[in-house]
């Protein structure tokens, strides 16, 4: 299920965005009964390796996110003390 919902925010994002998304894919979608656990650290990791990305792949956006002083996660997680993900 949280896959389904994973692509659910990934067809908001695309369609904020103009993009071009096949709905009918992912309908319908599933009622949130929890939220995706996910250890402080682990977000820091993806944090950090979606800047390597956009440091090639965009260079603007790269800059804009290195100004951040906080993470805020996407309201599908749940931000739980603990290490990376092995």
């Amino acid at each position: 299920m949280h896959q389904v919902l994973f692509v659910f925010f990934v067809y908001l994002e695309a369609k904020k965005r103009s993009f071009k998304f096949n709905q009918t894919k992912i309908w319908p979608i599933p009622r949130v009964k929890r939220k995706i656990k996910i250890t402080e650290r682990q977000l820091k990791f993806e944090f950090n390796h979606l800047l390597k990305k956009l440091k090639k792949r965009d260079k603007e956006k790269y800059k804009e996110l290195l100004r951040v002083n906080k993470i805020l996660p996407h309201p599908l997680f749940q931000i739980i003390k603990g290490e990376k993900e092995k």
